[in-house]
């Protein structure tokens, strides 16, 4: 099976001010939201694929950052970015851990004790996320009924992200480390396939609803096009 070409899996984008907003600091104008919902590049193995989840990780952290420094946003921004927020890491998240989890700890297990270290530091760290994002979601959930409640949400939010943001560092960087080149020396292709069909089948469900689950496919025309948007303040 060949490997996947990577490109930058996730974009970071700041486009131009919104009309009808404005701009009054700088950490209004660095606001930008950031939430492609797809690669840039079709990964073609296992690895690829959860590369790309890691990217998105990283992104929808970083928009939950910006989303709590954002007090003067238009509402209607505030209210997409925290529905965004909430949707990647209530949804896509979970799926994610479950992709480690279940299809590949147990087709790494007892092959390498080093791996099998990192493997056991992966599920710990599982939970131990678990109270940071629930704080971020209870934020969010918030902001999609009343985006006024951001002054009164902002503290709890930023502080949470930041747990998060902290937590995420070592976590995916550990797993890129040890964890993703050991699947690439260990597993056989077919032992690699099986990872990306159990991948995909669990986010197998009905076009519609497609939208908010693991998002392994590229973004289509109009997801690249609201990727771009910005939000400042």
């Amino acid at each position: 099976m060949r490997r996947a070409v990577q490109a930058s899996p996730c974009a970071h984008a700041a486009g131009r001010l919104r009309p009808g907003s404005h701009a009054t600091d700088s950490s209004a104008r660095g606001f930008a939201v950031l939430t492609r919902l797809g690669g840039a590049a079709i990964a073609e193995d296992a690895v690829g694929l959860l590369l790309d989840c890691h990217a998105r990780i990283r992104t929808f952290t970083e928009l939950a950052t910006r989303l709590a420094a954002a007090a003067d946003a238009d509402p209607a921004e505030i209210r997409d970015a925290a529905r965004r927020v909430r949707r990647y890491f209530d949804e896509a998240l979970p799926l994610h851990a479950q992709d480690e989890e279940e299809s590949v700890l147990p087709r790494l297990r007892g092959q390498d004790p080093a791996v099998d270290d990192a493997l056991d530091a992966m599920s710990r760290e599982h939970r131990e996320h678990e109270a940071p994002l629930l704080h971020v979601l209870r934020a969010c959930r918030e902001l999609e009924r009343d985006p006024a409640a951001l002054p009164r949400v902002a503290g709890p939010l930023g502080a949470a992200a930041a747990e998060l943001t902290a937590h995420f560092a070592s976590h995916l960087a550990q797993e890129e480390a040890i964890v993703f080149p050991a699947m690439r020396r260990l597993l056989s292709a077919s032992d690699d396939a099986a990872v990306v069909h159990e991948m995909r089948a669990r986010r197998a469900v009905p076009p519609k609803a497609k939208a908010g689950r693991g998002e392994l496919a590229p973004a289509s025309g109009p997801e690249r096009a609201a990727s771009r948007r910005s939000l400042h303040v």
